[in-house]
């Protein structure tokens, strides 16, 4: 009976398996007709609006975590924006001293931290740092309508 149940199992699993990969890909696709392309520059622009006091003259993107889920999202806002200052925050803090001297002392960075779907919602968390003046993180709701995002919450956080 034990010999039945193993080989049952060795023949099912290769079947669920292979289901969860296509349902995945679908959901990707599902998941890119949803977000509008210009996601990106309405949640810059949410940012630069919540706390205007401390921006700066200029600013950089931080966009490495949409690269990973969102590629196609980061590839039009590359190729829109190509003199936007896109920079990997936490590799920077890491590894540029130069860098945290002379840039982060006068320019912020603008981090999505993550971007999540709630049927017609979209919710984005993003921070917005700077050295030595403040930091803040926001949360910024979107609902998608007639193909068209409306910003319905723009919130911060928290400051630090």
């Amino acid at each position: 009976m034990k010999n039945k149940s193993c080989c049952f199992f060795l023949l099912i699993l290769p079947i669920i398996f292979s289901c969860k990969q296509n349902n995945s890909k679908i959901d990707q696709t599902k998941t890119d007709t949803l977000i509008a392309p210009k996601i990106i520059e309405l949640c810059i622009d949410s940012v630069l609006v919540l706390d205007s006091a401390i921006n700066t003259e200029s600013y950089y993107v931080d966009i490495e975590y949409l690269r990973k889920d969102y590629p196609n999202l980061v590839s039009e806002y590359i190729n829109d924006y190509p003199k936007a200052n896109i920079t990997n925050f936490d590799s920077l803090v890491k590894t540029r001293s130069a860098w945290l001297k002379n840039e982060f002392q006068k320019n912020d960075v603008i981090q999505f931290k993550s971007l999540q779907l709630f049927g017609d919602t979209i919710v984005v968390e993003t921070t917005k740092k700077r050295f030595v003046d403040a930091s803040f993180g926001a949360e910024i709701g979107f609902k998608k309508k007639e193909g068209k995002l409306i910003c319905i919450k723009r919130d911060i956080t928290w400051i630090n």
